[in-house]
């Protein structure tokens, strides 16, 4: 199965996003995702998909 970084980075190249992202536990299976130094949105591991 594939990491929680790699989820989020395949979510990201679906919506055509670029850049350097960061990620931050927020809660069960919930993640910050910080792109270029600036906040992108949460992301649900549950769901497979940004929730914000």
């Amino acid at each position: 199965m594939n990491t929680i970084e790699e989820q989020i980075k395949t979510a990201l190249a679906h919506l055509g996003v670029k850049g350097t992202i960061r990620i931050s536990p927020a809660g069960y299976r919930r993640y910050l995702v910080e792109l270029n130094g600036k906040y992108f949105g949460t992301y649900d591991a549950g769901r497979g998909t940004f929730v914000d």
